[in-house]
């Protein structure tokens, strides 16, 4: 599978979602922003080759932009 990142957003709420149970914590993204000190925590991607992604599967990053 292949990704292209279109946009970086400042702050996506996603990252505060419980994926089992959909309850949201405002403490996630504060926690990301004062240990990462970063405030991008998202991104928005095209798909450009489709493919399979397991858990497990190595992921690389590679950046394009000179």
């Amino acid at each position: 599978a292949v990704a292209s990142v279109t946009c970086r957003d400042l702050r996506c709420v996603m990252i505060n979602v419980d994926p089992d149970t959909a309850e949201k914590d405002a403490r996630v993204m504060k926690a990301v922003v004062g240990l990462m000190r970063i405030m991008r925590a998202c991104m928005y991607a095209t798909v450009v080759q489709s493919g399979r992604i397991q858990v497990g599967d190595a992921v690389h990053l590679i950046r394009d932009d000179p």
